[in-house]
C-alpha cells in the first residue's frame, strides 16, 4: 500500500521535473496519491491513466492533470514518452487565474472538469520542444527553475482556453461552495453549514448548485464524503480507519450511510478491511 507520496522539493515550493522515457518512480501498478499537482505531458501516446476511477487513454499530445488528494495509477506503454512535472499551488506564482484553474481540478468532480486535455500535433510538438530545452539544462544551472516555472505556466495558460468559462470562474457562488466543500467535507456535512459560511441561506444555496448541476447540494457533499471513502478503502485503509478520517460518529455510522448512498456495505468492497 502506498497512500500517499510527499516531496520535500514540492513542499519547499520547488517544481520537480522529470522525463518519462524508461520505467521511473512514476509508473506504480498500484494506486497511490499525493499531496501536490502532477502534470503529464504525453508526446508519444500508449496506455492508460486511472484518476478517481475513470480511465483516461493515453494519447500522444495530450496533458493529464491529477491534483493532491485524488488516487491515480498509471499505465504507460513501453514506447510512450513525455514528461511530468511535480509543484504546488506557490511554484506557479503571482497568477491567481492560473492557480484557481489548477486548484478548480480538486474542487470540481470529473463530470464537470476534465482531467484530460488533447492538443493538437503541432501545439504538441512546441510544448515538447520547450520541455525538451528545460530537460536539457543542468541542474544547479542558474534560471534553470525559472524556465520550468515559464514552461508549466505557458501550459496551463493554455490549457485554461480548453476549459469550459463556468469552471474558470472562482468567484461564482457555485465555485466558491466547490471550493468550501473540498475544504471542509470531513468536518461539515450538512448543507445549512455551508449556507452560514457563505452568506445564503439554505434553499438559495440549493437553488445555485441545481442551477449549476441539476442535482442538490446535499447530493454533492455525500457524493464527496463517498468518494474520499472510496479513494481510502482503494488504498486499504480499514473501515474503522475511514470512518475515523472522515469524522464519522462510529464505524457502523458510516457503514450505514456508506450502504445507504452507494447500494453496497463498504465490506462489500474488493480487498477492503474490516
Amino acid at each position: 500500500m502506498i497512500p500517499l507520496h510527499e516531496s520535500d522539493n514540492v513542499n519547499r515550493d520547488k517544481i520537480q521535473f522529470h522525463q518519462l522515457g524508461q520505467l521511473s518512480v512514476y509508473d506504480f501498478s498500484k494506486f497511490h496519491r499525493h499531496n501536490y499537482f502532477e502534470l503529464f505531458f504525453f508526446r508519444c501516446g500508449g496506455g492508460t491513466h486511472i484518476i478517481d476511477f475513470q480511465e483516461f487513454e493515453i494519447k500522444s499530445n495530450m496533458v493529464h492533470i491529477v491534483a493532491p488528494g485524488q488516487i491515480h495509477q498509471v499505465k504507460r506503454d513501453t514506447d510512450s514518452r513525455g514528461f511530468v512535472m511535480l509543484f504546488n499551488a506557490k511554484s506557479i506564482g503571482d497568477l491567481p487565474k492560473l492557480v484557481q484553474f489548477f486548484y478548480n481540478h480538486a474542487c470540481y468532480g470529473i463530470d464537470q472538469h476534465s482531467f484530460s486535455y488533447s492538443l493538437p500535433e503541432k501545439e504538441g510538438i512546441l510544448i515538447d520542444s520547450i520541455l525538451q530545452n528545460c530537460w536539457e539544462l543542468e541542474e544547479g544551472e542558474e534560471n534553470r527553475n525559472e524556465f520550468i516555472r515559464n514552461a508549466l505556466r505557458a501550459i496551463g495558460l493554455r490549457l485554461m482556453k480548453l476549459s469550459p468559462p463556468n469552471v474558470n470562474s472562482s468567484l461564482s457562488e457555485y465555485g466558491k461552495f466547490r471550493t468550501l466543500l473540498i475544504e471542509n467535507f470531513r468536518e461539515m456535512k450538512k448543507v445549512m453549514e455551508y449556507a452560514d459560511a457563505l452568506g445564503v441561506s439554505s434553499k438559495r444555496l440549493n437553488s445555485i448548485v441545481k442551477t449549476a448541476t441539476g442535482e442538490t447540494a446535499s447530493q454533492l457533499i455525500y457524493r464527496q464524503l463517498i468518494l474520499e471513502s472510496r479513494r481510502l478503502l482503494r488504498l486499504g485503509y480499514p473501515i474503522k480507519e475511514v470512518a475515523y478520517q472522515l469524522k464519522f460518529d462510529d464505524p457502523a455510522h458510516f457503514s450505514k450511510f456508506f450502504k445507504t448512498q452507494t447500494g453496497k456495505k463498504p465490506s462489500e468492497i474488493p480487498d477492503v478491511q474490516d
